[in-house]
């Protein structure tokens, strides 16, 4: 399983070098590095930033995190928002894309 993870986060690099003609933020590249990590990961903006170390207001990871929803998609990586009256939470969970190359 190591090596699938591994293997994903090799493909991811070289997809992140550039997508669109447009390189991708550092803390968007990092989030995502963190949720193939983890699998699974329910958080707040803020706890992101924190847990990361992010060059970032939570406001801006945020942000962020919505207008890049296709990108993530594109990678594995599905992103929810449970909102609440007091929070906003999200889920991001990794599945791995199937490769067709094999």
């Amino acid at each position: 399983k190591a090596s699938s993870t591994a293997s994903a986060i090799s493909h991811l690099a070289k997809s992140l070098i550039t997508t669109l003609g447009q390189p991708l933020d550092f803390n968007l590249s990092a989030f995502m590095r963190y949720v193939i990590k983890k699998k699974e990961v329910i958080f707040t903006p803020a706890e992101i930033v924190a847990e990361l170390n992010l060059l970032i207001t939570p406001s801006r990871f945020g942000r962020l995190l919505n207008s890049n929803i296709k990108r993530l998609e594109q990678e594995g990586i599905y992103v929810e928002l449970n909102r609440t009256a007091t929070s906003r939470n999200y889920k991001a969970k990794f599945i791995e894309p199937l490769s067709l190359e094999e």
